[in-house]
């Protein structure tokens, strides 16, 4: 993907993340290592997930289906 490209997203920290992921499935529990573990997840190369490092940690940009 072109950088100059634009992408329709939303940019969410790992504890927006954990909470839409606590939201929308019963069986998620938010335990210590949560937030590790979905950033681990959402930096392997094959999910070519946009990140960016900000002032609060981490934020990546991820497109929302309704």
């Amino acid at each position: 993907m072109d950088c100059d490209e634009e992408v329709e997203g939303e940019w969410l920290s790992l504890k927006d993340l954990s909470a839409l992921l606590k939201k929308h499935f019963k069986g998620y529990k938010e335990d210590t290592n949560a937030f590790q573990k979905i950033g681990n997840y959402l930096n392997r190369p094959e999910y070519k997930f946009q990140s960016k490092r900000q002032t609060a940690g981490m934020q990546y940009l991820v497109k929302l289906r309704v």
